[in-house]
């Protein structure tokens, strides 16, 4: 695994705005659809291989949701809740819950300016282009703070609190409440010889070479467990819990609480290509759980100039809507009037998206209400 990708995938698991509308999304030759597989789960078909899975808890149930970043865009998709624009070609993501609400909030950190974008709460400068953001709830207050690695010196930046210097170049930061006091622990990873090296504790050898740190619960007891993911034999380690095969060497780990059983369970974001004369198709209903007599807006990602059309599955009938083409940034939205839709009933949307001889399939839902 080269150190970009690592990097990538850490970044997912650790934690003036310009709004991208003209960019052009990665084509169907270049991108294929992704999987998530979650151990003890359903998988789920959502997003793009090259996009950035970024799961958090986006609103507020305690269980973590499916969603990625699209660079080719600069917007996030969240499984049945929203899509929209947010950010700039080059920022990353970097969603946590910065105002202690329970939600995670939209945000990116802009290396070019070393400004952080949150959605709704605020933008600060802070950080410059190399380095590696680490939000974390640093001082217990139930709101993550702002922070940055410096792998060039090996310093720690956290807004409010100063600099620390913990670590090295080349060590990968693995920042979370170890010893569960309601403070994030400044923690390292150094993959050449496999030690993780926390502020005020004793170092502890766990892993190796080429392995992706993945700390989090995974026995319930609500201390985050020394785990890493080993892609060369698509294995977990976790420590005082064992090995876990689970995933192959192209998979991305994304570890969360995504089936409420009170521990982090383990999960992979896989890109499978598409078979030969498919489309790339993506679909999300948009409001999940819209009201009565009032428009339903399925939002389907797939190949510019491609035609979209959805066969909605009602509880006593199957309506096709109309078709809508997919437009130069790869998004198509099929609005549909739902009427006196039947409450509580799962409305399941099949859609089949068509372009010079080519098909494509997805699906989607919503619940009236």
């Amino acid at each position: 695994m080269n150190k970009l990708k690592a990097l990538l995938s850490i970044a997912a698991l650790a934690g003036g705005l310009g709004l991208a509308g003209a960019a052009q999304p990665a084509s169907a030759d270049t991108a294929t659809a992704a999987t998530w597989f979650i151990r003890g789960g359903t998988p789920a078909n959502y997003g793009l291989s090259t996009d950035i899975p970024f799961p958090r808890d986006y609103n507020g149930d305690g269980r973590t949701d499916l969603a990625v970043y699209r660079p080719s865009l600069s917007a996030w998709y969240v499984r049945g809740q929203f899509a929209e624009y947010y950010g700039n070609n080059g920022d990353i993501p970097v969603a946590q819950d910065y105002n202690g609400d329970g939600r995670a909030d939209i945000a990116v950190f802009r290396p070019s300016n070393g400004y952080w974008y949150i959605q709704g709460v605020r933008s600060v400068q802070y950080g410059q282009a190399g380095d590696i953001p680490v939000p974390a709830d640093y001082n217990g207050d139930g709101k993550v703070d702002i922070g940055v690695f410096r792998p060039s010196t090996g310093v720690w930046y956290i807004l409010g609190f100063g600099a620390v210097q913990y670590g090295t170049s080349g060590d990968i930061p693995a920042v979370t409440d170890y010893n569960h006091d309601g403070r994030a622990d400044i923690t390292v990873w150094r993959p050449s010889t496999g030690v993780w090296y926390t502020l005020g504790t004793d170092p502890v050898v766990y892993g190796a070479q080429g392995d992706i740190p993945v700390v989090k619960d995974y026995n319930g007891d609500r201390i985050p467990d020394l785990a890493v993911y080993r892609p060369s034999n698509g294995t977990w380690y976790i420590r005082n819990v064992g090995a876990i095969q689970y995933g192959n060497s192209t998979d991305r780990p994304v570890p969360g609480y995504y089936l409420g059983d009170g521990h982090a369970d383990i999960a992979v974001y896989r890109a499978a290509p598409p078979a030969p004369g498919q489309l790339i198709c993506s679909a999300t209903a948009l409001p999940a759980n819209p009201a009565q007599n009032t428009n339903v807006d399925v939002v389907v990602d797939s190949a510019t100039g491609a035609t979209a059309q959805g066969i909605f599955h009602y509880a006593t009938t199957d309506t096709t809507g109309l078709p809508a083409t997919v437009d130069s940034n790869g998004r198509a939205d099929l609005f549909q009037y739902i009427g006196a839709a039947t409450v509580g009933f799962t409305v399941k949307v099949d859609v089949t998206v068509t372009y010079a001889g080519q098909t494509g399939t997805c699906h989607t839902s919503f619940v009236p209400q």
